[in-house]
């Protein structure tokens, strides 16, 4: 089976967005709130911005599976644009989060929301649709027949 580009990207950036939320959740337990001594508030909402960044990039992997299994079609285009509004918002929520914490412009984040709300409601639409018109295709092995 050959995998498509999107599968691919999908499978890369979610496996990097939800990866990277450990090393940032153990940066704001560690650095902020021990080292860095930022106030408790602060630490929670870092943390808070990492688990929404680990929960959207499994979103993102389950996302790239899907795909790769549809069939061409508009369900598996609007499944990609899911994907792709569920990346945006990986880059756009969780990155402001951060900013926001150390004093930075933090203006996404309602936009990263928003990319999140839609990109879920796309990926349920997606799915519907290709359930619905059989275009979601099951890998099927095949056993070799004993011999008699």
């Amino acid at each position: 089976m050959t995998l498509r580009r999107s599968t691919i990207a999908f499978l890369i950036f979610g496996a990097l967005a939800a990866g990277s939320s450990v090393g940032l959740a153990a940066f704001a337990v560690h650095g902020l709130g021990q080292i860095m001594k930022y106030p408790a508030e602060a630490v929670r909402t870092f943390l808070d911005a990492t688990m929404f960044q680990a929960d959207q990039g499994i979103a993102v992997l389950i996302v790239a599976v899907i795909c790769q299994l549809m069939a061409d079609g508009w369900s598996r285009r609007i499944m990609q644009v899911s994907g792709i509004l569920l990346c945006a918002s990986v880059l756009m929520f969780p990155g402001s989060v951060y900013a926001i914490t150390f004093g930075q412009f933090g203006g996404f984040a309602p936009v990263g929301g928003f990319s999140a709300m839609i990109g879920w409601l796309l990926f349920a639409l997606g799915a519907a649709m290709g359930l619905v018109k059989g275009e979601v295709r099951l890998p099927m092995r095949t056993h070799a027949q004993p011999a008699e």
